[in-house]
């Protein structure tokens, strides 16, 4: 009887599946709040507050975006203490595509577990076409494995992340034109994500199988004004599935309504070659002025 009951623990283990609980938060200029930077003492209670949100939802990775800099990182990283993250990869994109000293709104990505690789791309547009900022890649461990394991070695089955900002829709008034752009900024940075993460998994880190690409998108399908946009689309052409679709519009809103601007949901963590656990959700929060997407995911092993 004790071999049979331990025959069935080892078929139910190799049957089991890890979960990745992951988050992606716009902390709206962290840790200041605005472009003007705030006080010593400001700042920290920014700090304290985004972190004992981030600590409530204990997240194998946290999805950046509008963070000042890597120290900032590594500042909110600490303040999550007793929980240990480490900043995996932290952007440094020009505030302006003529300007090298770095803008104050980088993507980031925290992980409890070391990246096997990680850097920043900035977005490159076609001619006369400039795009701001660009995308924070880490492939990190979907299931515990050796921190010295050959990332070429297809057997590893990393998992590939992307935190992103595409895009905002601010325009000085109406102008037809510059919203068109802003649309069309944001399309052929989804195409150059799309065609990045087929790179990394058919030649640059062929390791990697699985796929979250998370952040702030800056586009809602449910808005009329945008109804044309391809950006969603072409990130389902290329394989990325929306963790929140099926879910009713009120459970998706991530940028509540404030002032003239409606609620919307700008949001997203899509995936690849993982199955979604429950369903994703949003928390309420006074910290930015985008509430955190939550969602689970099984790496089946």
């Amino acid at each position: 009887m004790r071999t049979f009951l331990l025959l069935i623990l080892c078929v139910t283990g190799l049957q089991a599946a890890d979960t990745i609980r992951v988050v992606t938060w716009n902390l709206a200029w962290f840790p200041s709040g605005s472009p003007r930077r705030a006080s010593p003492e400001v700042e920290e209670r920014r700090v304290q507050a985004a972190a004992a949100v981030l600590k409530s939802i204990d997240a194998d990775l946290i999805f950046l975006q509008e963070m000042r800099d890597w120290e900032t990182c590594e500042r909110l990283a600490r303040a999550m203490a007793p929980s240990r993250y480490e900043v995996a990869v932290c952007s440094a994109f020009p505030q302006t595509p003529t300007q090298r000293q770095p803008g104050r709104q980088q993507v980031a990505l925290l992980t409890k577990k070391s990246a096997h690789a990680a850097w920043s791309e900035p977005w490159k547009g076609d001619a006369g076409t400039s795009l701001p900022r660009g995308f924070a890649f880490a492939a990190v461990p979907s299931r515990e494995s050796p921190a010295s394991a050959d990332t070429s070695n297809p057997a590893l089955k990393l998992l590939g992340c992307y935190s992103l900002h595409l895009k905002s829709n601010l325009i000085r008034g109406k102008d037809p034109e510059k919203a068109a752009e802003n649309i069309l900024k944001r399309e052929l940075s989804a195409r150059q994500l799309v065609t990045h993460r087929h790179d990394i998994e058919g030649r640059i880190l062929p390791a990697v199988k699985r796929f979250l690409v998370a952040g702030d998108f800056n586009t809602d399908d449910g808005n009329s004004e945008l109804a044309r946009e391809q950006t969603l689309e072409t990130f389902a052409k290329g394989g990325l599935k929306d963790s929140t679709e099926g879910l009713p519009r009120s459970e998706r809103i991530t940028h509540p309504k404030r002032g003239h601007y409606k609620d919307a949901v700008f949001d997203y963590v899509l995936y690849c070659g993982l199955k979604p656990k429950g369903k994703p959700r949003t928390l309420r929060s006074n910290v930015s002025d985008h509430w955190p997407l939550v969602a689970e995911f099984e790496v089946e092993k």
